[in-house]
């Protein structure tokens, strides 16, 4: 629930109990009025402290996100901690883990042909 929610609540609760002078059988419109005010309130603090207080299963996501290898050295402002080292490619096509898979699926490797050279037309 959103904070324009909570308000709207709030209203809506303020105007069931102070403004309505006509009566509903079964309902107690004052009654009804408080209930929506209180849950409108407590809907804002919700909000708000949501908004304000950071959760610690968020920040410690954040930590083992960035204690992570391989993770971009531009996701780090200016003045946290180093970034990690990248892993480096895989040095032998032939000893990657999916290339057997790769060569089954798709057959043999083909090289690309160069291309002709064009002169500056592009022709």
């Amino acid at each position: 629930m959103t904070l324009g929610l909570s308000i709207f609540l709030v209203v809506v609760g303020a105007t069931l109990r102070y403004a309505l002078t006509w009566r509903v059988a079964g309902v107690d419109l004052p009654v009804l009025g408080l209930i929506l005010m209180v849950a409108g309130i407590a809907t804002s603090v919700i909000c708000v402290l949501r908004a304000v207080v950071p959760l610690p299963a968020r920040a410690a996501a954040r930590e083992r996100r960035l204690d992570s290898p391989g993770w971009p050295a531009a996701a780090f402002p200016a003045g946290d901690a180093e970034a990690p080292e990248l892993p480096e490619p895989h040095p032998d096509l032939a000893q990657h883990p999916y290339f057997a898979l790769e060569q089954r699926v798709f057959g043999g490797r083909v090289e690309a042909e160069p291309a002709e050279p064009r002169d500056e037309a592009g022709t």
